[in-house]
């Protein structure tokens, strides 16, 4: 067992921190709102490269957002008292030489609020399940880029 992040000394190169570092952002796009891709955006570019966009990528980051609300916590008069923030991400990495996807998969996440009776609560209660969530499925989608990249890389016979 070896831990993701981990060199082995000889090759720094050994961990997916740098590969990650290579990894241009592509669109963000899909159904949901521009701040919900913005917010994402942000995030992945924090976590991807701390240091700012690579000057030579080696990979593009394409992901396509799906975004929905659900009432929960209904009342005897038909009314929601809380609402679920359901955000599924599909990513694909591209290889920038070959303009082939080399991998896909999906992250999803939900987060729920309260339903206040003033409008600016409930505008900033969903700002702010937004943004955790944003932030949550930035570290997933890192978390799982960074295993792939890490995965051994077995020569075909």
């Amino acid at each position: 067992m070896r831990p993701l992040y981990a060199t082995d000394g000889a090759s720094a190169s050994s961990a997916p921190v740098e590969e990650l570092a290579s990894i241009q952002m592509g669109r963000v796009t899909g159904n949901s709102s521009q701040r919900t891709e913005l917010l994402l955006r942000n995030a992945l570019l924090d976590r991807l490269n701390p240091r700012g966009e690579p000057s030579r990528p080696l990979y593009r980051l394409d992901i396509v957002l799906e975004e929905f609300k659900e009432g929960a916590a209904i009342t005897r008069s038909d009314e929601a008292t809380r609402t679920n923030l359901v955000i599924a991400a599909r990513y694909r990495l591209v290889d920038l030489a070959s303009n082939q996807a080399v991998h896909a998969n999906e992250a999803r996440n939900a987060t729920a609020y309260n339903i206040l009776r003033a409008d600016f609560g409930n505008i900033a209660a969903e700002q702010d399940a937004r943004q955790r969530l944003s932030r949550e499925l930035a570290e997933a989608i890192r978390t799982a880029l960074a295993s792939w990249l890490a995965r051994p890389i077995v020569p075909r016979s």
